[in-house]
């Protein structure tokens, strides 16, 4: 019986002593990425949000000023507004060019912008040249 005794002593004080450790614990390292998002497909933690994407349909054609005037459709797939630059990288013959435009797109709408390249259009079409979208997300 008094075995029982001593044991279950043994265990209140071991219960009640638990935690009390002058010990520091250790701290553990701070979460990186983005705050939880639905649209990562993941219900917590950290996820990233989809991203804005550029229809394929974006047209290219001569502006009033004679130069390169680019017209796309920037569609928001995310549950959330989102602001962002948007960035136009373009090559002409070798020569780079860089524009850049602030957009606003509401969760689940899409939005037309219009972005004129620093190159007369005749050049554009009798020249060797690629276009890029990138977002710079505020």
């Amino acid at each position: 019986m008094q075995r029982r005794q001593v044991v279950r002593a043994l265990g209140l004080l071991a219960v009640g002593s638990a935690g009390c450790s002058e010990a520091p614990s250790p701290t553990p390292a701070p979460p990186t990425g983005t705050p939880g998002d639905p649209d990562g497909g993941n219900s917590g933690g950290l996820t990233t949000r989809k991203p804005l994407r550029v229809e394929n349909d974006y047209t290219i054609s001569e502006g009033p000023n004679g130069n390169v005037l680019i017209e796309a459709t920037v569609t928001n797939p995310a549950s959330v507004d989102r602001t962002a630059t948007m960035r136009v990288d373009a090559s002409l013959d070798g020569e780079e060019t860089v524009e850049r435009k602030q957009i606003d797109v509401e969760s689940g709408e899409s939005t037309d912008v219009s972005i004129v390249l620093d190159y007369r259009y005749e050049d554009w079409q009798a020249g060797s040249f690629s276009v890029g979208f990138n977002f710079e997300y505020v």
